[in-house]
């Protein structure tokens, strides 16, 4: 949580409600995880998702220096 705080949110779930809404790419994570990365003032902030079967639940929220060593799926382009 320290992590988190430190980057100006007061809970858990408003980093995870912003980088949800905010995301610019996702990476391939882990198994069968999916990164979804939000970049902020030199970090990227980072929530690892996993299907259930019936929904996305959150299993990692962390700021990262860099993510980028996660194989990159997709990145959304601003509209020229």
């Amino acid at each position: 949580m320290r992590d988190i705080s430190a980057r100006g949110y007061a809970t858990a779930i408003a980093f995870s409600c912003d980088v949800a809404a905010n995301w610019t790419r996702l990476h391939q994570g882990e198994g069968q995880k999916i990164t979804a990365v939000r970049p902020l003032k030199g970090f990227d902030l980072a929530l690892a998702l996993r299907w259930t079967g019936t929904f996305w639940s959150i299993t990692t929220m962390l700021p990262f220096r860099t993510i980028g060593t996660l194989p990159l799926l997709y990145q959304k382009v601003e509209a020229a």
